[in-house]
């Protein structure tokens, strides 16, 4: 049995959520460790994580994500796709030589992560010979206030 769905209004996720941004600003896009984010607020997170990859000329390239299920994961996920970029999510959970072996792997230019996984990330990264960036996503001068 087929069914027949018209994707066309939603040519990719990062598509589906701008037009949601313009739509419906103030509606719950996200509930995430006990807080509601509504499309606005998760579009400013979006686009501070978005500045600081375009700020390093990142696009089309590899982001690594090590975070926990956090807004820094999704708000990762959401800015990489709006640079046009391919994500690599790396799940701090993993044992520490799959971690190693997915970063080595997977060509990252750049790695999103979280304050409190930084000395894990240091840790893991400074045995493997590559060189990236690293954006601490909530980081306090990466926040922006106002969105409008």
């Amino acid at each position: 049995m087929s069914v027949a769905v018209d994707l066309t209004p939603f040519k990719s996720l990062i598509t589906g959520f701008l037009r949601s941004v313009q739509k419906y600003p103030d509606r719950d896009a996200l509930f995430v460790n006990d807080n509601n984010y509504s499309y606005k607020e998760l579009f400013g997170y979006v686009l501070n994580i978005s500045d600081i990859l375009k700020e390093y000329n990142i696009s089309r390239k590899h982001i690594g994500i090590f975070t926990d299920r956090s807004i820094s994961l999704f708000s990762g996920i959401l800015a990489s796709l709006y640079n046009e970029a391919a994500y690599v999510p790396m799940n701090p959970s993993l044992p520490e030589s799959k971690i190693k072996l997915l970063i080595d792997v997977s060509n990252v230019d750049v790695i999103i992560t979280e304050k409190k996984l930084v000395e894990k990330l240091l840790k893991l990264t400074k045995e493997i010979d590559k060189k990236f960036t690293l954006i601490v996503a909530d980081s306090e001068e990466n926040k922006n206030d106002q969105i409008d």
